[in-house]
């Protein structure tokens, strides 16, 4: 994925261009494979995507596609999961962000360990499509299920 910030007056095609290869175009390809192979599918979104954002108008828009894709493919039989994250640890992140506090960036490797134990227990097939909000804090990270379609 990726990120871009704007607002609608500020709007370029390339920015937008750009948001669709990285987040729609692997979204679209994960959902294809999954319901070819009859496996859940897990798609990564944004927080951003459950409300207006102002000065982010394409980069929500293209992240609620991706929870739009997710509902849909559920809705034929695939389930899907996707997780809604704020900020993610990346080097990425990182490097554009500079110096900030990271104790509300959320390690990709918790939302890995988080990923396995859902898969252990079994509700990443569960046949609907669930919306997983993952909030840190204080270098503490909360998962919590806003929507279960």
């Amino acid at each position: 994925g990726s990120w871009s910030g704007g607002a609608a007056k500020d709007a370029r095609l390339d920015a937008l261009d750009a948001l669709y290869s990285s987040n729609l175009r692997p979204s679209l390809l994960a959902c294809s494979l999954a319901a070819s192979s009859g496996s859940p599918v897990v798609l990564t979104s944004a927080h951003a995507s459950l409300h207006p954002c102002p000065q982010m108008v394409a980069y929500g828009a293209i992240k609620a596609a991706v929870n739009h894709m997710a509902a849909s493919v559920a809705a034929s039989g695939t389930p899907a999961t996707v997780l809604l994250p704020a900020v993610l640890d990346t080097p990425a992140n990182r490097a554009a962000m500079g110096e900030t506090d990271l104790g509300s960036w959320t390690p990709c490797s918790e939302i890995a360990e988080w990923l396995v134990g859902e898969y252990r227990e079994g509700r990443l097939g569960e046949g609907k499509a669930r919306m997983v909000a993952i909030k840190t804090t204080n270098g503490k990270t909360a998962f919590s299920v806003v929507a279960n379609d």
